[in-house]
């Protein structure tokens, strides 16, 4: 039944989502072998090895795969079978996989996950995810420009470790998604890159927005890693409060009152060194940025000590505010235990100074007991 509410709120912000590649089908692997050199495809990928010492194979993995029993790993030894989950540390070498989906209408948002084990050389030897146009075809011994990398992964585990790449890109179009291997001729540590169960998606609204449906709103156990950096001092202008805190990977909730008054905003989190910011109004770019707005106000953790922050501010029936979750990196992101927004409270009725104005006469002057309520602001 929560599953039934939840899919059900989620059409009604109209938010869809579609199934590119599915972790549990072409991105498992299951419907192939190979290790060779040149090109060849498996379960509609297209592996390009070349003559490189190290080159992809797709079989049975050594120590198991994720999801069924083949993966597609780095090996130095196409001989035996299964082939090595092994790689010459003193061979340079340059290799690729990839294939090519296309972004459904109104669904600009490509989340890509995947299972990895890689160590290699921290900054020498890594896994690479691109997402490129079509018209950029991989060769073997020569890496993919740096400006098409959505991610890099060096040094994780030698266990298998779950990785989220995210790519903001245009509906309708086709884009190469491609997985490359890189090491140098010099010291490593075994394995090197194997990648099982890769699952694509598109969505039509990114994993760092959330659309707020109605205040009072509560926001549950989340995290904002692998969400990307999409809010940065450079493309948030004006910026609110300290630059400091926009280098973290961060989140954006997206609400409009149905009435003016006061809110609260309280968020638990683990996590040191956290913002909190609050806009009024500006255009909110799909990929990431927010031009024009107002800032509203600020709550920062500021101590290397986690700390619960609370924002108080007034909010106008009809307008559309951003409130955003950043670090101060390190962290470059963090937990969220939970994050409310409480319905606005409207002014009191009282009486007062009236207009809000007095005509001092004299100085020195004193007004007495008095109240601010009732008076324009």
């Amino acid at each position: 039944m929560r599953i039934l509410r939840t899919l059900g709120l989620l059409l009604s912000l109209g938010w869809t989502q579609t199934i590119l590649v599915s972790g549990t089908g072409d991105g498992s692997f299951e419907g192939g072998t190979g290790c060779t050199g040149n090109s060849y495809t498996v379960n509609g990928w297209t592996i390009v090895n070349g003559t490189q010492t190290n080159r992809w194979a797709v079989n049975n993995i050594p120590g198991g795969a994720h999801h069924g029993s083949r993966a597609i790993y780095i090996t130095d030894n196409c001989g035996p079978n299964p082939p090595s989950h092994n790689y010459n540390v003193n061979s340079a070498s340059v290799v690729h996989f990839y294939r090519d989906v296309t972004l459904p209408a109104g669904q600009p948002y490509m989340t890509i996950s995947a299972y990895v084990r890689v160590n290699g050389e921290n900054g020498w030897d890594y896994l690479d995810i691109f997402v490129a146009p079509t018209s950029v075809t991989p060769t073997a011994g020569t890496q993919v420009a740096a400006a098409y990398r959505i991610a890099r992964y060096s040094m994780i585990s030698s266990s298998w470790t779950q990785i989220t790449a995210r790519f903001c890109g245009t509906a309708g179009q086709t884009y190469r998604v491609i997985f490359s291997w890189r090491n140098d001729n010099s010291l490593g540590t075994q394995p090197p890159a194997a990648v099982d169960r890769i699952h694509i998606t598109a969505s039509s609204t990114p994993a760092w927005m959330v659309n707020v449906p109605a205040l009072p709103y509560t926001h549950g156990a989340d995290n904002t890693c692998g969400k990307g950096n999409n809010f940065t001092s450079s493309n948030v202008s004006p910026t609110c409060g300290s630059t400091n805190y926009y280098g973290g990977e961060d989140m954006v909730w997206v609400f409009t009152p149905t009435s003016s008054g006061s809110i609260t905003i309280t968020l638990n989190a683990s996590t040191t060194w956290t913002g909190l910011k609050l806009y009024r109004g500006g255009t909110l770019s799909p990929c990431g940025g927010l031009t024009g707005a107002t800032c509203v106000g600020e709550a920062v953790s500021g101590s290397s000590t986690a700390s619960n922050l609370t924002l108080t501010a007034c909010v106008d029936a009809g307008q559309t505010y951003y409130l955003q979750v950043d670090y101060w990196p390190s962290p470059t992101c963090g937990a969220i235990t939970n994050l409310t927004i409480s319905a606005p409270v409207p002014p009191s009725s009282c009486t007062g100074l009236g207009t809000g104005v007095t005509n001092v006469a004299t100085l020195p002057y004193n007004s007495g007991p008095g109240t601010t309520c009732g008076a324009v602001d």
